[in-house]
C-alpha cells in the first residue's frame, strides 16, 4: 500500500478499490482518492481478494471498484463472490479489455458500469458521485 491513510471501511462514504498495486495503477488510485475526497468519499485500497471480501463482509461501503487484470486478477470472479455477500453494493469493473464476454458477465452480476483503462480519475469520480447521490437510490 501507499501512504493513504488507514480508512475505517465501516464509514458509509467509503469506496473499496480492489487489487490496488504499485506503478501506474497506484498513480491512478492516488488521483482517484484525491478526486473523491471533495465529494465526501474516501478510497479504501486492498491488494487481495481475501481482503476485499472481508471488507465487504464488514458492510457499510458506499461502493466498490474492482480491478480486472487477467490473468493475474479476475474481477468477474471477485464480483461474483461479492454478490454472494452483498447483492446491492454498487460495483464498477475497471478492465484493460472490455470484451463482450466480460460485459455480459458483469451486467448479469448487476455491475453499475464497466470502464476500460486508462480511465480518467476525475471523470470516473463524477460518474460514481452522481450515482451515489441520486435520490432515487435511497427510496
Amino acid at each position: 500500500m501507499t501512504n493513504l491513510p488507514n480508512i475505517d471501511p465501516s464509514h458509509t462514504r467509503t469506496v473499496l478499490l480492489s487489487h490496488s498495486q504499485d506503478g501506474t495503477a497506484s498513480s491512478w488510485a492516488r488521483g482517484l482518492d484525491e478526486a473523491l475526497r471533495p465529494c465526501g468519499l474516501t478510497l479504501f485500497r486492498v491488494k487481495t481478494r481475501a481482503a476485499a471480501l472481508a471488507t465487504v463482509e464488514k458492510g457499510g461501503l458506499a461502493a466498490a471498484i474492482l480491478i480486472d487484470d487477467r490473468p493475474r486478477v479476475d474481477g468477474i470472479t471477485l464480483l461474483r463472490l461479492i454478490r454472494s455477500i452483498d447483492l446491492v453494493l454498487p460495483c464498477w469493473l475497471v478492465t484493460a479489455k472490455a470484451t463482450r464476454r466480460t460485459l455480459e458477465a458483469a451486467l448479469n452480476l448487476s455491475v453499475c458500469g464497466v470502464m476500460e483503462t486508462p480511465t480518467d480519475a476525475i471523470e470516473f469520480t463524477r460518474t460514481l458521485a452522481t450515482y451515489l447521490d441520486d435520490p432515487r437510490r435511497h427510496n
